[in-house]
């Protein structure tokens, strides 16, 4: 008998420990990119820095921004 509760008392414990792990829920998945832009940084920064206009980058149709939003 005592058996028989041991071995039930192991598998509650398993059973807490894997439901606390699957509670939590997948880990996050960390991706870094980078690129290196062979250019010097003002020519980079003269094209990418008017953040009003990104007619740069492929696929922005259109960008808006407030008035107090500029610099």
């Amino acid at each position: 008998m005592r058996r028989a509760i041991a071995k039930a008392g192991v598998v509650v414990a398993a059973l807490a420990v894997l439901g606390a792990a699957w509670a939590h829920g997948p880990t996050r998945q960390k991706v870094r990119e980078s690129i290196e832009i062979d250019a010097p940084q003002a020519k980079v920064w003269a094209v990418i820095g008017n953040f009003q206009d990104m007619n740069w980058l492929a696929g922005v149709y259109a960008v808006s921004a407030r008035s107090s939003d500029r610099q």
